[in-house]
Formats: C-alpha cells, structure tokens, sequence
C-alpha cells in the first residue's frame, strides 16, 4: 500500500469491508466470512459494522479500535491482572 493510501485511511472514520480489512491487517474475505458466518459456526463476534443496505456495511473506527483491544493477548495489561490475582 502506498503512503497515499495510508494516509486515507488515518483519516477516515468510516471504513468500507476492504478499507476495514487493511486497517486490521485482516484479508476482505476473512472480515465478510466472519460477520456472516458466527452465529452458524460458533466463531468470534466480528467487529460492529453499520448495514446501510443488503450490500452496503460500514465499519466505524472507534468500533474497530475498541474491537482490537478486546481481542489483547498477553502484554502489561494482562500481566498487570494476572499479579493481582
């Protein structure tokens, strides 16, 4: 992806799927197969997503950023709660 790209995307706080898959280092295809297929496989929530239309969802940053840092492994935030215990 080119600087240009990039910075579209620090720019934007709504996401396409393709847009949303880039900023979460996620292929499109993983990020689609996701949202439609949890509930019948028993998979992770995908991130929250706005349906404009049948066709049309759009992602919001706050909503991916948040996404992201639910799904931390490990680190000072997990080794901070796991001392206290």
């Amino acid at each position: 992806m080119n600087s240009t790209a990039t910075n579209d995307l620090t720019s934007k706080e709504n996401f396409t799927t393709a847009e949303a898959a880039k900023y979460l280092s996620l292929s499109a295809e993983y990020l689609r197969e996701l949202r439609m297929t949890r509930a019948r496989r028993n998979r992770m929530e995908p991130p929250p997503y706005v349906r404009l239309s049948a066709r049309k969802v759009l992602y919001r940053r706050a909503d991916l950023d948040a996404w992201l840092a639910r799904h931390v492994v490990g680190g000072a935030t997990e080794a901070a709660g796991g001392a206290a215990a």
